[in-house]
């Protein structure tokens, strides 16, 4: 670790391409199980944030998520975070009407029946993160191009490389889902909860977010006021998000988000509200890998202080 601390002191460490280098060498390493998962999710999160993690005296979000991570049993995390597991939990907690309708769970690319699709649906895998295809017409699908796609996910070591080790509990299946309403070529606003222990304490709305386009704009709100946080969030990632839904939609939301987060001491509950219409997005219990780019450290150390982990 100490020739950690002093590379990161470098000059050339800042320099995207020596850590888009760094970072591809340490996601090879731990994939093939060179490096255990720990070392992967460390250097991970020294190479993103160019700090290194304190996980023996875990202070901001990120630390005490990864200490849970490695000292906690996760596998209902594993169950959760599947994309499929997940939705029977969600029917479990009465909430069926909010699951976007889905065209079937699968175990390889040759289970798929095209010809039972729509002109327009979302290629999930259950055990990923960013591993999503949105096609909006069918007629124009190249399904090779879709195959090595899928095979790639589902060959993927998801976790390994990460260093998140629920998910490598997850088996790897393929998704189907409906496709939400898009506007303006837009994916619909995602609102994501952050959660502790079933309190509903802030809000990241992400908005501006184009198909095919790693573009989006964030804002984050507190709970239950709904006023934004001005200074919580980087420049960077800053928005100007002000169209919030009316108090009844807000309100069913928070509420959905709180009995989903029951007993959890820390979740980030998704959601998507289409005129009036509250669906379902995933729960995640590791926020960008514990590596969150976009919340500054200080705010990251105020959203840790709601994380007991002494009550664990």
């Amino acid at each position: 670790m100490v020739n950690l601390q002093c590379l990161l002191q470098l000059q050339i460490f800042r320099m995207d391409p020596f850590r888009k280098g760094l970072r591809k060498l340490v996601h090879i390493l731990g994939g093939k199980k060179i490096l255990p998962l720990k070392a992967t999710m460390t250097l991970l999160h020294s190479i993103d944030l160019c700090r290194i993690p304190d996980i023996k005296d875990p202070k901001d979000l990120n630390e005490k998520l990864m200490w849970m991570e490695f000292n906690t049993d996760t596998s209902l995390w594993a169950r959760l975070a599947d994309k499929h597991e997940v939705r029977k939990y969600v029917e479990e907690k009465n909430f069926k009407d909010i699951l976007i309708p889905s065209f079937g769970v699968f175990n390889e690319f040759e289970e798929i029946d095209f010809s039972q699709l729509p002109d327009s649906f979302v290629v999930k895998s259950t055990n990923g993160c960013g591993q999503t295809v949105i096609i909006t017409d069918g007629s124009r699908l190249n399904k090779n191009k879709l195959q090595k796609t899928i095979n790639s996910w589902l060959q993927s070591r998801y976790g390994f490389t990460s260093g998140e080790k629920h998910y490598t509990d997850i088996k790897p299946r393929i998704i189907i889902e409906e496709l939400l309403p898009l506007r303006d070529g837009r994916l619909p606003v995602d609102y994501k909860f952050y959660c502790f222990n079933g309190s509903v304490d802030y809000c990241l709305i992400v908005s501006d977010r184009k198909i095919l386009k790693e573009e989006y704009k964030l804002n984050l709100f507190g709970i239950p006021d709904w006023k934004e946080i001005e200074n919580a969030l980087l420049p960077t990632y800053k928005g100007n998000f002000s169209n919030l839904p009316n108090s009844e939609a807000l309100g069913k939301m928070v509420d959905i988000a709180s009995k989903l987060s029951e007993g959890h001491p820390f979740v980030r509950i998704d959601l998507y509200e289409i005129e009036g219409k509250i669906y379902f997005g995933e729960m995640t219990f590791t926020p960008a890998a514990c590596r969150t780019p976009y919340i500054s450290k200080e705010y990251l150390i105020k959203m840790g202080e709601k994380v007991k982990l002494n009550t664990i």
